[in-house]
């Protein structure tokens, strides 16, 4: 049984190159945030570039889809500590939690059983999502710190129709920043509520003229607090689960820009207790504990062909490994172990030219070969296997895309993309934007997209006797959305209006059959309506935004609420000067009740975060932030793997930063 996170070799060779590698300090930046919050939204628009709508960079305005863009800057400002405090700050999108990961739902829709299948995490344009669950790491997870985050990209809908499988209803494109290379040796350091600490040494310069390198490992550790199930009280129980919320996290990062090439490696390791005791195990034992360890290498080399042509060639490597340890009491008394195993290679070509009068093409596509997916499950004492399958899976797709200008207002992008699935299934998936950019900064889109999703090995082959039973016929989902957009930039204020229509078919969901055994099934389908509003002002320093978010997401035969589906999401934040290089965040937001998986009804919320910022003499960096400054008591829909049809959410939380050059 693992009792932590050890000490990796990863994180050993990078302390020994931390040391060795030498830089100069940089300044800070605190006057480039304040720039920036002081631009006209129309000034900022015309430097704000996106790159996943399209693989290559373009204006905000010309993208095939509504993206949003959260920077390094507002991360800092308001006081994200992780990837999903980003994710909820984002129209549209909110969370779920099962005792150990968030969950994604993306407009009304997150069913249950699932770990972010439907949502593309991406890093540097480069998939995370593992080959045994599929799953898009958003909490903390995640395998990179979200302070060497330059910024993160979001496209709904239609506009990531472009990237294949687990883009469903979705991309998340988490761009990390470049090495500076003027130098820069950092020390971050934090504590907080609940015994958490955190460290952090990142290492940045020039090591020789054309390139610059960044080298950064963490480890951060949290206690946890006790969690109360009132439903779980008993004769022999208080329904307390004491001391058992506890992870512990390591991660390096590091990255080589040289010329036309970049290199990227990362590497994360977390191990966390679970207090929900999921999947009928032991309450309140220690023993239950859940490892996920990701590493990823990726090399990328942009080419400049001439003028008006330009491609890029990609390779990576990326590994997945789980470990789960559940204390159970059937006789006689055991802990059971699952061991999973991925490894993906992956392989992609890409090409932009604008050699034809009118007209931007592109061309792209991708090979994946998944080499090793083990799924193992085991009794530790007295040892019995249940469960030992070996998978090498293959999967590719081609996509093609015309862009074609008609004067200067008008612009068409025609795409397609086909694919053949791991399963041996195929394919074809159109995206279609028309796009008029009007006077006084009016963009105006209207925007079409199918896409498919297909099953991970975890739903067709993991089963456990007497618990759950695989189904090796799963299809692959497939979804169409029509979407209009209207965005005006006019001066510094900026607003936007969404509406649109979802349409899905053989949703995977996790249900239990006559039998007793949980298994996925495709069920009937969703429908989704819903509509986005969304504002924001900058003066002075000063940023404020809002969104509104109404969707109505419901069963496509019976017309039944779906699971896990809040109708109404309203955020807004704020971030303003308080002082000399002191900065306060604000940001709220309110969620209407969710069905839960037995047909019960959690009740909605409003939660508030605030952050306090800034910089002192010495480029010193400093910030305090309190998570649920109100302390509201809230709970979320649980899974069919729990007892209870509810977990309950973390409650108010401190966390204190300091961040000094060494």
């Amino acid at each position: 049984m693992t009792d932590g996170p050890r000490p990796h070799l990863l994180v050993a060779v990078g302390l020994a190159a931390l040391l060795a590698f030498g830089s100069a300090r940089a300044a800070a930046d605190q006057e480039e945030m304040e720039r920036l919050l002081s631009m006209d939204l129309t000034e900022l628009s015309e430097i704000r570039m996106v790159t996943a709508a399209g693989r290559f960079p373009q204006k905000l305005s010309e993208a095939p889809s509504r993206v949003t863009i959260v920077t390094a800057d507002e991360i800092r400002a308001l006081g994200h500590r992780n990837l999903a405090d980003v994710v909820r700050s984002i129209r549209g999108l909110y969370t779920g939690y099962d005792g150990s990961y968030e969950i994604i739902g993306t407009r009304g829709v997150q069913p249950a059983g699932d770990y972010n299948t439907r949502l593309l995490v991406m890093i540097d344009g480069v998939r995370i999502t593992d080959p045994v669950y599929s799953q898009g790491p958003v909490g903390n997870e995640f395998p990179v710190d979200i302070s060497l985050v330059e910024r993160v990209e979001f496209l709904p809908g239609p506009g990531s129709a472009a990237y294949g499988n687990n883009a469903f209803f979705g991309l998340l494109n988490v761009i990390t920043r470049r090495p500076d290379p003027l130098g820069r040796r950092t020390l971050q350091v934090e504590a907080g509520s609940h015994g958490e600490r955190a460290a952090s040494v990142t290492i940045e310069g020039a090591p020789s003229a054309g390139s610059r390198a960044l080298l950064s490992i963490s480890r951060r550790y949290r206690s946890g607090g006790d969690v109360r199930f009132a439903e779980l009280a008993s004769d022999d129980s208080d329904g307390i689960a004491r001391g058992i919320d506890n992870e512990a996290i390591n991660r390096l990062f590091a990255r080589a820009d040289s010329g036309d090439w970049r290199f990227i490696l990362v590497a994360g390791e977390r191990v966390k207790t679970d207090p929900s005791a999921p999947f009928g195990t032991i309450f309140n034992d220690p023993r239950l504990r859940q490892n996920d360890t990701f590493v990823q290498a990726s090399a990328r080399r942009s080419l400049n062909i001439s003028a008006l042509t330009e491609g890029a060639l990609q390779a990576f490597y990326n590994r997945y490994e789980y470990r789960g340890d559940f204390p159970t009491d059937y006789p006689p008394p055991t802990v059971n172990h699952d061991f999973d195993l991925g490894e993906r290679y992956g392989l992609e070509g890409q090409l932009r030219t604008r050699r034809f009068d009118g007209h931007t093409v592109s061309l792209w596509g991708e090979f994946l070969r998944d080499s090793t997916i083990r799924l193992v499950n085991r009794d530790l004492s007295p040892p019995a296997t249940y469960l030992d399958i070996g998978l090498d899976e293959q999967a590719w797709g081609v996509f093609v895309q015309d862009e074609v200008r008609l004067g200067e207002r008008w612009l068409v992008n025609l795409g397609l993309r086909h694919d053949r699935l791991a399963t041996g299934d195929t394919s074809t998936n159109p995206r279609l934007a028309l796009i008029r950019q009007g006077d006084a900064g009016t963009t105006a889109k209207l925007l079409y997209g199918t896409a498919f999703r297909s099953p991970n090995a975890y739903e067709r082959f993991y089963f456990i006797e007497d618990y759950s039973a695989a189904n090796p016929a799963l299809k692959a989902e497939r979804v169409r959305t029509l979407e209009a957009t209207v965005e005006q930039l006019r001066g510094r204020l900026r607003w936007a209006f969404s509406l649109f229509r979802t349409q899905v078919d053989d949703l995977i969901e996790q249900s239990e059959g006559e039998d007793g055994l949980l298994r996925f099934d495709n069920r009937s389908g969703a429908d989704i309506d819903g509509v986005e509003v969304e504002g924001e002002y900058r003066a002075a320093g000063m940023q404020l935004r809002a969104s509104l978010s109404h969707q109505r997401a419901s069963d496509a035969d019976s017309g039944v609420w779906l699971v896990n589906s809040p109708r109404n999401l309203l955020k807004a934040s704020a971030i303003m000067p308080t002082g000399k290089r002191q900065r306060l965040g604000v940001s709220t937001r309110y969620e209407s009740g969710r069905r839960t998986a037995v047909d019960t009804r959690t009740g909605g919320y409003g939660v508030a975060d605030l952050a306090w910022s800034g910089e002192t003499g010495g480029n010193v960096r400093w910030s305090a932030t309190v998570r649920n400054a109100f302390d509201h008591r809230y709970d979320l829909p649980a899974t069919l793997d729990h007892e209870v049809d509810r977990l309950p959410a973390s409650g108010r939380s401190l966390l204190v930063s300091v961040s000094v050059p060494l």
